[in-house]
């Protein structure tokens, strides 16, 4: 997303009545193109959809987060969503904010199955949310179809821990090895998160982690009823 220029050509030439943003890379790099792409729809009255992330409440790990909760970011990746939710959600009705658990395909499951039996930290106490590729897609397009803005999670009805679900899918891939679990501590988390000290952190009582958000939207929640164990099943 260097040449910003172009990006606002581009637009200008095909004039989409929606944008679907999932960009990667430099966060500033990305939230410049972002704000050419809300002055752009803000010119032609067109909608956008934000994918975004559970990261956006990495501050409170505490789990259960629903779509009415206040972002409470605390890595500079949250953070980052947090600011482009912030920028998407002034287009009222025209902006959707999707938020996706970890979305889980083939070869992101082999190589936390690799990188597991070859020493590197699982933990036992980080739960999580999944999705994969094809829900996800569905969904979004359902909100798409659906005329759907505001806030949406696109998350599993239910959570596993980091050990739980690696452990799942070693089963469902037909891999072998061993390894230890490990615990994530808050100094371990802070240190992820590049921050000093806890102090900014809302923790469970419980030592456990819970990076997880629960759909409130009725129909989404019956239309994309799935579990993490249905991720985990569908893989090769």
């Amino acid at each position: 997303m260097e040449n910003i220029g172009y990006l606002r050509e581009f637009l200008q030439r095909i004039i989409p009545d929606i944008i679907i943003s999932s960009l990667t890379g430099d966060f500033e790099q990305q939230y410049t193109a972002h704000m050419v792409i809300k002055s752009f729809l803000d010119e032609t009255g067109g909608r956008a959809v934000f994918i975004s992330t559970a990261n956006v409440f990495d501050g409170a790990p505490i789990g259960g987060h629903t779509e009415s909760d206040t972002p409470c970011p605390a890595s500079k990746y949250g953070c980052f969503k947090a600011a482009c939710e912030e920028l998407f959600g002034s287009l009222n009705e025209r902006g959707l904010i999707a938020r996706l658990p970890k979305i889980l395909t083939q070869k992101d499951a082999g190589y936390m199955a690799e990188q597991a039996v070859s020493g590197k930290a699982v933990y036992s106490n980080l739960y999580l949310n999944l999705s994969a590729p094809n829900y996800a897609a569905a969904a979004v397009k359902y909100c798409v179809d659906e005329i759907k803005y505001g806030v949406v999670h696109l998350v599993s009805n239910d959570s596993l821990s980091a050990d739980e679900c690696t452990r799942r899918i070693m089963s469902q891939m037909g891999k072998s090895g061993g390894y230890t679990p490990q615990t994530l501590t808050p100094e371990a988390l802070c240190e992820m998160y590049g921050l000093k000290d806890a102090s900014r952190l809302c923790l469970s009582k419980d030592g456990n982690i819970y990076l997880t958000m629960v759909c409130m939207e009725a129909d989404i929640a019956a239309q994309f009823n799935f579990s993490c164990g249905d991720v985990i099943s569908a893989l090769k």
